[in-house]
């Protein structure tokens, strides 16, 4: 390329170059300036024109928002703040339409310098660049500013508005289509790429999203028609740069080739929202003195971080805010009252856009049909599972709850088109396909969380109607628009709909959200009986299976009823007004149909936020959430309240899985021993035990038999994982209340790992060995390679136990006393038959073996008299050692 081996100097302009508006951008490349060429720069000029023009135009055109002619709104190149940025090369590893992944990478500062280099590498012409973004994040803005900032002298930057041009066009033809609206067709690409030989050419295609989500599955090839494109282009001798911008949540409907560099725009900082609202206080200074605006100080939209975040958002707030009229942001609005004073704001605005004489209750029931469209939109994405709803789709839906909605002759995509048209909420996303008439549109909200507040708003709506109306009919003749919206998706999805339900009902008297608790029990204890006529049933989002219908709406209310509660809980014994007994076969009845109904998706949301705890349901706490499959078998016994059934299924997955759990109000001994039973059945796959001091509610039993346990588990693990677990094991064993530790789980504990002793000083205590004998005198036997401290209490224990053998070797009847002792102790798991006739063959470490029968009476060779009983290499079912046996090496422990 033309401006390869400047890198350097690059580098040196990036500390004086300055970041407002990429300005720091332009200057960087324009260190690199190519030669003037001789060709006409009129085509390259008439482009550049129009782009350089983007940073003189208002960040909102005038009119867009009605009422707002005392807000003076900053130019693009006044107020754009430059992104922070997180960045990757995509690959297997690399789940780039994840945010919970892209959380695990390093945000990044000074994306002008990270573009430059981009811009400047050969790999720019060979493989595109993705931009990632939520909406409202500013990746069109960047486009603009970027096409505006690269500098005439050496770049030729083409931005293509993919919404704008026809989605089944090659790229050189989209690119054509682009350059024919933002020039009246007086440039044509052909001539423009043969002009700039001497420039660099860099095309931005904005809105990747825009074509996926209007036209799904129709462009999973995209970036591979880029890189022919460029490759093509390439080929004539004028390399190409391409720059493609998405929505971050369809990032994994294309086919990204390995190696394809990925950069995510991330959400403003703190300092960022202050930068935006003090360009924002500058060019508005005027107003504001006069009274004539609001300023929306920066602390008042940091307290509402989640939204102040996306650039967007924040130009709403502001404008939101700037009204004297409004009802001030203050600390104490809860999430729910924030949205409800945007929504209505901006509706109220949009209303008196297309009518101005409007006031009072004509203006108010303007409003409300306005809001009530929005909420269709908005359950039309919920209940499809997405976070856009196409124009057909909205069209329809509107269609379905209310025909006066058409004209004569319309059709749904028309209304939906001329609905959503309406909404400074809504964002488009358009394409033009072949044959059409009109570009295909999907729509989603600018935050997903308005529309959550709208299926939360209209369903506490629908629960208040439902309250007061007359009663005599019955509930399940009444709640046909209630069924029809929350019987396609669960609502234990999306938690976040459940809070702000919570605090719309706290907007509510207690009285009132007792009586409509009463009517949702109405609703649950006959939902299986309900009828099957409905009058929504052309809402086409409903699942035809009626089936799988009530198994959602039921879900819906059990969440919904312990949303609204106080106490965020609900005992199910108010549904069914019977004993515990009677209300748990009803509510496991219950729990079945969702099992048998639900998809795995719905399923999943049910058992990992839903369980019974001593007949009450709750939401489970998030922090506590199980999940993966190694559970799923768990929280649905939970989620019955089937305690045998969990207490059984604990046992076998924390043995074949390696996977336990405890919370807190859990029953503590279950939890214990599940986890030692993993460890004791390790199998080279061990896992650290969730060992808690026992609650104060635990019995003096309980803990006893989980002492024993833990006694066990240090005894039979095996020599090279007892390091790993003795730690936690051992500190729980003294700390148990009314336990004495058993002294051979304690030696073992030390002498296989001796800096136990330094953590734990008490395991060096001669006392806890007391009641060992001379069969613990045999664990602490080789003196060879045994830290000072072990060989002190081993000098200590030997002053202890009468007669106690000097050296390291026994004769029989001593050997035979110490392993009685030691089967006394270990109690083997593999024993002879009930009458102790046949013997058993237990296998040691380090290949050795042992033969013992019921009664624990060991069996040797009648020839032998003295064992070593630390030998590698003998068996103790084998001759005697010869008079040259090596030096003691290893314990042999079962």
């Amino acid at each position: 390329m033309l401006i390869q081996g400047v890198r350097t100097e690059l580098l040196a302009a990036i500390d004086d170059a300055g970041t407002e508006a990429l300005i720091k951008i332009e200057r960087l490349l324009s260190v690199a300036r190519p030669p003037a060429t001789t060709n006409s720069l009129a085509r390259r000029s008439v482009v550049y024109r129009a782009n350089r023009g983007a940073l003189s135009e208002p960040i909102v055109s005038h009119g867009a928002i009605h009422g707002a002619s005392e807000i003076n709104f900053p130019s693009v190149e006044q107020i754009y703040v430059e992104p922070r940025y997180r960045h990757c090369v995509s690959g297997n590893d690399a789940y780039i339409a994840s945010e919970d992944w892209w959380e695990t990478q390093k945000v990044q500062a000074n994306i002008a310098v990270y573009l430059t280099a981009h811009i400047t590498s050969h790999q720019a012409t060979t493989a595109p660049l993705l931009i990632l973004g939520h909406p409202g994040a500013g990746k069109s803005l960047l486009t603009k500013v970027l096409s505006a900032r690269l500098p005439e002298s050496g770049y030729t930057a083409i931005r293509v508005p993919l919404r704008r041009v026809r989605s089944d066009r090659l790229v050189y033809e989209q690119i054509q289509e682009a350059l024919d609206e933002v020039t009246n067709g007086r440039v044509r690409w052909a001539d423009l790429a043969e002009e700039s030989r001497g420039s660099v050419r860099v095309v931005f295609l904005d809105g990747l999203d825009e074509l996926l989500q209007a036209s799904p599955g129709s462009h999973r090839t995209f970036f591979r028609e880029i890189a022919e494109f460029q490759r093509n282009e390439a080929n004539q001798g004028l390399p190409v740069v391409v720059i493609v911008t998405s929505r971050t949540i369809v990032a994994d409907q294309v086919e990204l080739p390995a190696g394809t560099p990925v950069l995510k725009l991330e959400d403003f900082s703190g300092a960022q929202i202050r930068t935006w609202l003090n360009v924002w206080k500058t060019c508005n200074s005027q107003s504001i003195s006069l009274g004539q605006m609001r300023h929306l100080e920066p602390q008042t939209a940091i307290r509402q971080l989640e939204l102040a975040r996306q650039p967007l958002i924040l130009l709403m707030l502001a404008v939101y805010a700037a009204d004297p009229t409004s009802e001030p942001l203050t600390d104490k609005l809860s999430t729910a009252s924030l949205y409800r004073q945007l929504l209505r704001n901006f509706a109220t605005r949009e209303v008196l856009k297309t009518d101005p004489r409007l006031s009072g209750s004509g203006l108010a029931e303007k409003v409300e049909d306005h809001l009530w469209t929005l909420t269709i939109a908005a359950f039309g994405m919920f209940n499809r599972g997405r976070q856009y709803v196409s124009d057909y789709q909205l069209g329809a839906d509107l269609g379905a709850f209310d025909d006066s909605y058409f004209a004569q002759d319309s059709r749904e995509e028309e209304l939906g088109r001329h609905v959503a048209a309406q909404f400074f909420f809504i964002h488009a996303a358009e394409a033009r396909v072949a044959g059409g008439v009109q570009p295909a549109r999907s729509y989603e909200f600018l935050h997903a969380t308005f529309g959550e507040y709208l299926v939360a708003q209209q369903t506490m709506t629908m629960l208040v109607d439902l309250e007061r109306s007359d009663r005599t009919r019955g509930a399940r003749d009444r709640d046909g628009l209630l069924f029809a919206l929350l019987s396609c998706q669960v609502l234990v999805g999306r938690m976040s709909i459940l809070e702000l339900i919570s605090q719309l009902a706290t907007e509510l008297g207690e009285a009132e959200v007792e009586n409509i608790a009463s009517r949702i029990d109405d609703i649950l204890r006959n939902y299986a009986l309900r009828p099957t006529f409905d009058g929504y049933s052309g809402y086409k989002a409903m699942p035809p299976n009626r089936v799988v219908a009530l198994a959602v709406y039921s879900l819906n209310m059990i969440a919904i009823r312990i949303a609204i509660s106080r106490a965020r809980n609900l005992d199910i014994s108010d549904i069914w007004g019977e004993r515990p007994e009677a209300s748990l076969r009803h509510w496991q009845e219950m729990v079945k149909h969702w099992a048998a109904a639900l998809d795995a998706g719905s399923w999943a949301a049910a058992t990992s936020s839903l369980e019974l705890f001593k007949n009450n349901v709750r939401f489970m706490p998030r922090m506590r959430l199980l999940s993966g499959t190694n559970f799923r078998d768990i929280l649905y016994a939970r989620l019955l309240g089937d305690k045998e059934l969990e207490a059984n299924l604990r046992i076998g997955v924390a043995i074949r899985r390696k996977s336990y759990y405890y919370m807190s109000d859990d029953d503590w001994e279950a939890a214990a021993l599940a986890s030692l039973y993993s460890v004791l059945h390790s199998r080279g796959r061990l896992a650290e035990p969730i060992m808690p001091l026992p609650p104060p509610s635990v019995g003096r039993d309980a803990v006893r038999r989980v002492g024993i346990a833990i006694a066990r588990v240090l005894k039979y693990c095996d020599t090279a994982e007892l390091p790993m677990v003795a730690k936690p094991l051992v500190k729980l064993l003294f700390a148990l209340p009314g336990v004495t530790p058993d002294p051979y789980a304690l030696a073992l504990s030390l002498l296989a790992d001796p800096t136990l002793a330094k953590e734990i000083p008490e395991l060096l205590n001669p006392d806890h060995y007391a009641s060992g004998g001379w069969g613990l005198w045999f664990l602490f036997a080789n003196d060879e390679g045994m830290d000072e401290e072990i060989r002190a209490l081993r000098a200590s224990l030997r002053e202890r136990i009468p007669s106690a053998p000097d050296g390291n070797f026994v004769g029989l009847k001593e050997a035979v006393v110490m392993l009685r002792q030691l089967l006394r102790s270990f109690r083997p798991r593999f024993i002879g038959d009930a009458k102790g006739v046949q013997w058993s063959r237990q296998k040691l470490s380090g290949g050795s073996y042992l033969h013992f029968n019921r009664a624990g009476a060991a069996a040797w060779d009648k020839e032998s008299r003295e064992v070593d009983l630390f030998s590698e290499s003998f068996d103790l079912a084998s001759d005697p050692p010869s008079s040259t046996m090596p030096r003691p090496r290893r314990r042999i422990r079962s």
